[in-house]
């Protein structure tokens, strides 16, 4: 009696297998083959975005500060950290802490501000990709991340 009674959920079981595996198919075939390919060469691709967006990262550095930009209002922050004592709490407070302890030790020295900057910005490409690369498709992974690493108006 107990082998009929687990007859029908292996049968279950299998049926269930054999829909989700048909679920996990494009159908579209060009599709299935650029997420292989992508999955398959996954950290060369990673490789070349991160060092093209470090390229025009450098190709665009300026140590100008825009009146109006992220730049100056972390500065101001993270000078208002360190003068005043007020927790930077507006935008993201970790860059300007980091920011403030260089305000503290080199007073405001607008390269090294601003390689800071450079260096979160760069940063954040390795993080952006670790942190959806098993969890969206890869071709949506990676374009993201192309489209992230190389707009100018976005780093």
């Amino acid at each position: 009696m107990s082998s009929k009674s687990e007859l029908p959920k292996k049968e279950k079981a299998t049926q269930q297998k054999s829909n989700s595996e048909v679920n996990s198919k494009s159908k579209v075939p060009f599709l299935d083959a650029l997420e292989n390919f992508l999955q398959k060469y996954e950290w060369i691709l990673f490789g070349c975005i991160l060092v093209l967006g470090t390229y025009f990262g450098f190709q665009l550095f300026d140590l100008r500060i825009s009146v109006l930009g992220d730049d100056s209002a972390y500065i101001l922050r993270a000078s208002e950290w360190i003068k005043k004592g007020v927790f930077p709490s507006f935008q993201g407070p970790l860059l300007p802490l980091i920011l403030g302890k260089i305000i503290a030790t080199k007073g405001i020295d607008l390269t090294s501000l601003k390689m800071v900057s450079f260096i979160s910005m760069i940063g954040s490409i390795p993080l952006l990709f670790l942190a959806f690369r098993k969890k969206i498709p890869y071709t949506i992974n990676f374009i993201i991340l192309a489209i992230y690493s190389w707009n100018a108006r976005l780093s």
